[in-house]
């Protein structure tokens, strides 16, 4: 019963953030409003961390089937991706370094932070 619970609060979170996509001026996922979301709730204590114990296990456990689909859809356009693999390339190697930089850059202002609190 309890992972039923847990599901229904996950689906819920979900159902929600499709409404808010679909009536938001912009066009956000709804998987990021959900996040979102869930994010609130948790800060906000709402939801608790060990409502959703056993369902995070459960999704974490079998996260390599979420990405079937993405890479179905990769074999279905293999000409696209031939065409412009260099640019996949560059556009992927580019943004690692902005994002290695960026969190390094972002750890370091937090220790910072910290530490000016002491």
């Amino acid at each position: 019963m309890k992972a039923i619970k847990e599901l229904f609060i996950v689906f819920l979170i979900s159902l929600a953030a499709e409404g808010a996509s679909f009536i938001m001026p912009i066009e956000i996922p709804a998987s990021i409003l959900a996040l979102v979301i869930l994010l609130l709730l948790l800060v906000l204590k709402v939801v608790k961390e060990e409502d959703l114990k056993s369902v995070q296990g459960f999704l974490m456990g079998n996260m390599p089937l979420f990405f079937i689909p993405s890479c179905v859809g990769m074999i279905e356009h293999l000409d696209l991706l031939r065409d412009g693999w260099w640019q996949i390339v560059a556009i992927s190697t580019l943004s690692f370094f902005i994002a290695f930089f960026a969190s390094g850059f972002a750890v370091k202002a937090a220790i910072r932070i910290m530490e000016a609190k002491r």
